[in-house]
């Protein structure tokens, strides 16, 4: 049990963060970067495919685990989040427009489910969530760190939630220290980024990895309710940046420096301490919400979402 232990947690960290080293070095080499422009918080060239690290590693450790304990499930996971991988990476590469995006977005989240439920309404929930999550990950990458410290709060507290069922939590602490490996050289000032191919898969792991913890894996379980305080921010996030952008009459599919973090940082706060306060929000009203009755999860994700409305409403500059 030593061995599997170092095995989900050791291994992936290592592996995760040796690979981002090389990333970054052949990155630069080739000039393979993310330019700063004026949709950009960052300021020098940096590079972008952070998220295969964190597929590579996550992967490894899924193989090594299946070997361990003898569960193909492994392999299927590895198999459904390849399609987000997948999808990531080809708008990495060929830097894809927002329809094009949101096709193989949604041809993923179509094809992923089937390998994890053989029913009708599960699977049509998983889709909508997997199109809605990838998507709002994929905004909420918008600061240093941001994107992959939310996706390991959520990890946590689903580790903490389900810590005695090993088979579960195995593959989750595995993603947890891969993406902990990334986030080391992601937080402020970065020096690699998670990419869409990284965004993506964050926020299918996010989803599935949720769905996976569910009580019997049935979405109309009432117990769902005390899973949607974890995802408060990308939800907040989504919403409140659409609602800027047509109230300055942008359009909502064109990026900027709008978003909740942006907002928050204007108000004098720095990356860090942006990132930091958030995560412990998201890490202990999610843990709270999920030893909590369906009613009460329901108040704390109304609470977080009207506090994070009130407070940008009482400190807006004028």
């Amino acid at each position: 049990m030593i061995y599997l232990y170092i095995v989900v947690s050791v291994f992936p960290l290592l592996i995760s963060y040796f690979i981002c080293r090389f990333i970054i070095y052949f990155s630069h080499k080739k000039g393979l970067l993310d330019h700063p422009n004026e949709f950009r918080q960052h300021d020098t060239p940096t590079p972008y495919f952070g998220g295969i690290a964190i597929f590579v590693s996550m992967s490894i450790g899924f193989v090594i685990l299946t070997f361990s304990m003898g569960f193909l499930f492994f392999i299927a996971l590895i198999v459904v989040f390849s399609f987000f991988f997948i999808a990531g990476l080809i708008d990495d590469i060929y830097k894809l427009s927002s329809i094009p995006k949101l096709i193989i977005i949604i041809a993923a989240s179509i094809i992923s489910p089937i390998f994890l439920t053989t029913s009708i309404f599960n699977y049509l929930i998983i889709v909508c969530a997997l199109i809605f999550f990838t998507n709002s990950f994929n905004l909420l990458d918008n600061i240093d760190g941001l994107s992959a410290s939310t996706a390991l709060a959520v990890f946590l507290a689903l580790i903490i939630y389900r810590y005695y069922v090993f088979p579960l939590t195995a593959p989750i602490i595995i993603a947890f220290f891969a993406i902990a490996g990334f986030l080391i050289l992601n937080l402020p000032k970065a020096k690699i980024f998670m990419g869409d191919t990284g965004s993506l898969l964050v926020g299918a792991l996010c989803v599935i990895f949720t769905f996976l913890s569910l009580e019997h894996r049935n979405i109309l379980n009432l117990k769902t309710i005390c899973f949607f305080p974890l995802f408060w921010l990308p939800v907040y996030d989504t919403f409140s940046v659409i609602v800027v952008r047509l109230n300055a009459g942008k359009s909502v599919l064109i990026g900027g420096k709008d978003h909740f973090s942006h907002r928050l940082i204007k108000r004098g706060m720095s990356n860090l301490t942006v990132i930091t306060i958030l995560f412990f929000i998201t890490l202990i009203a999610g843990t709270v919400s999920l030893f909590s009755p369906p009613l009460f999860s329901a108040e704390i994700f109304v609470f977080l979402i009207a506090a994070s409305t009130s407070y940008e409403l009482l400190t807006r500059q004028k």
